[in-house]
């Protein structure tokens, strides 16, 4: 939901991001130019992850083409900017996959990566917003958590990341990147009281502070 109380849905199949209205009237397609469109069209690639940011920007993270960025020209049209994916550039996203996008108290953009890990968005609003990842800055966090897919804040200065190899909790506190600590905590069949399952693919926190991990095998845990 944007902050015009549209709402924005993407579809895997047909590669579409539909947007209605608060009361359930569709609006229009967004297309490649950043136009909401009346007439069916797809988007470049399916889009996993959908953001709007304290500022007004719109973030879609998707599968095969990595991070867009819509600044809003007027109600209906966006200038687009395609964050790509460059291997040989440890500045710019390491792979195309693009599974989660979140936003801590700071401002700053966090995406769960599929292969790629975890990074943070630095400059985002900049021509070339730079990528903070495990080979340039991010040291605590480890390559073999690379196949990442959902983010979760449950206070200001703790992200929870979901990966096919448990869980990751990381204290955020500290503007310095090399700073943050990280702890990886995964299925341990001698001790009733862990992860059901290594593979995580959803997380949410309830009004009462309760943390529901849904894992692909295990069921869903409480934290």
């Amino acid at each position: 939901v944007d902050n015009m109380k549209r709402y924005w849905i993407a579809t895997k199949e047909d590669k579409a991001v539909r947007i209605y209205s608060a009361d359930n009237k569709l609006i229009g397609y967004l297309n490649q130019s950043g136009n909401i469109q009346p007439s069916f069209c797809q988007f470049p690639a399916p889009v996993y992850s959908t953001l709007q940011s304290k500022d007004g920007t719109i973030w879609l993270g998707t599968k095969g083409e990595g991070v867009f960025r819509l600044n809003k020209k007027d109600d209906n049209s966006f200038l687009i900017k395609q964050i790509k994916h460059e291997p040989s550039d440890k500045n710019l996203l390491p792979v195309k996959d693009i599974y989660n996008i979140k936003e801590d108290s700071k401002g700053r953009l966090w995406m769960a990566m599929l292969g790629g890990g975890v990074c943070c968005i630095t400059g985002k609003n900049t021509d070339n917003p730079k990528i903070i990842n495990a080979d340039n800055g991010l040291s605590g966090y480890k390559h073999k958590w690379k196949r990442a897919r959902t983010i979760l804040f449950p206070t200001d200065n703790i992200m929870m990341v979901g990966t096919d190899e448990g869980l990751i909790v990381a204290d955020i506190k500290s503007d310095n990147f090399k700073d943050i600590t990280f702890k990886q905590h995964v299925r341990e069949p001698k001790r009733a009281n862990s992860l059901s399952n290594n593979i995580i693919l959803d997380m949410l926190k309830d009004a009462s502070g309760r943390i529901f991990i849904a894992t692909e095998s295990g069921g869903v845990n409480i934290v």
